[in-house]
């Protein structure tokens, strides 16, 4: 957000483009969270398929709110960044066209999207218990280790 030539590229990116990458930084965050932490079920046992995909759904569903929450949170923070931190008449002057709230919105909008790109690859620095302490409750994690260990034991 502090470099002019993201705001160039924002103001020259149609609102089609805009959202396409909106949308593709959600779901790469989404996919990564639950293939980088393993956090997809994959029963052994054909009778377990059921409530896997229950929990698959769950789990998908429950990382998807986070991610969404979080991205516009990221959207409203970087809007207010930008708006006290980009002088007006520098930004008209960059994009050679008169600016308002929507240059400043649309700026905002695509360096959300870059960060959610970016904190897609930083999420795979977190531990695997720090994710799934976030995205499950502590009567899913202790149901989680139990049936580890049942499995461990029968191996």
């Amino acid at each position: 957000m502090f470099y002019s030539n993201i705001w160039q590229l924002a103001d020259a990116f149609s609102g089609w483009r805009l959202m396409l990458v909106n949308v593709l930084a959600v779901l790469a965050m989404i996919a990564w969270l639950i293939i980088d932490n393993s956090l997809w079920e994959r029963p052994s046992d054909r009778q377990l398929r059921e409530e896997a995909a229950l929990y698959n759904v769950a789990t998908a569903l429950t990382i998807s709110i986070g991610v969404l929450c979080m991205y516009a949170l990221l959207f409203v923070v970087t809007l207010i960044s930008a708006l006290v931190v980009i002088p007006p008449d520098y930004l008209t002057s960059t994009l050679k066209h008169p600016s308002g709230f929507g240059e400043f919105a649309i700026v905002a909008w695509l360096s959300a999207s870059m960060g959610t790109i970016a904190g897609a690859l930083g999420s795979g620095l977190a531990s695997e218990d720090a994710v799934r302490q976030a995205a499950y409750s502590k009567r899913e994690q202790e149901r989680r280790q139990s049936l580890q260990a049942q499995d461990q034991g029968s191996s």
